[in-house]
């Protein structure tokens, strides 16, 4: 599963219509982060927080599977329609988008 949201400088406002239940992962990685070269491991709500820790790097499960999400220019809205039927409408480039939330789900 992968959620996506905008605007949580503002309020949250792209994960409040997310219904409680519908996430059935149990690990979350949280990608926000403002640096290409850094790894965010959780949200300090608006609090900046410098950690460092050494860590050993493990190859990967044969079974497991990597996504590369990346930012690419659209024309229009990009309507998106995954598997549990949570519908919106998303325009990476329109902060004032009609609905800032999307997910999606590995089938």
């Amino acid at each position: 599963e992968a959620l996506f949201t905008i605007d949580e400088e503002t309020g949250m406002t792209g994960a409040k219509g997310l219904e409680e239940g519908l996430l059935e992962g149990e690990i979350l990685l949280n990608l926000d982060t403002e640096e290409d070269d850094e790894i965010g491991i959780g949200c300090a709500g608006g609090v900046d927080v410098t950690a460092k820790r050494t860590y050993s790097q493990e190859d990967a499960p044969e079974d497991a599977v990597a996504f590369n999400i990346k930012r690419f220019p659209v024309k229009d809205d990009v309507i998106l329609e995954p598997s549990k039927g949570f519908k919106t409408t998303y325009d990476p480039f329109d902060s004032k988008s009609a609905s800032s939330t999307f997910l999606a789900n590995k089938t």
